[in-house]
């Protein structure tokens, strides 16, 4: 579930522009989006020698930090465990 999916869900008084069945599906569709681009990562990880700084921003992330946190949160595993595995 995307961050701040579950933080609506522990917080109830969310006080935004969207009614919350919109905000739910917003949420769902990042989260998907971001799964995504994890798989993406995970092929060009499985298949190349890039960096992983470059796979990350090849894959739509900003920095290398939040990719990790994403791939980690996604996978289970780090960008470079998932390569050496």
């Amino acid at each position: 579930m995307c961050a701040f999916a579950s933080l609506l869900s522990r917080n109830r008084t969310y006080d935004g522009g969207l009614p919350e069945h919109q905000l739910k599906r917003v949420t769902e569709y990042i989260h998907d989006h971001l799964e995504q681009r994890v798989e993406q990562a995970k092929q060009l990880l499985d298949v190349s020698e890039l960096l992983i700084a470059d796979v990350a921003l090849q894959c739509g992330f900003s920095s290398q930090s939040h990719f990790g946190q994403w791939f980690r949160k996604l996978s289970g595993m780090t960008p470079k465990a998932y390569r050496c595995r």
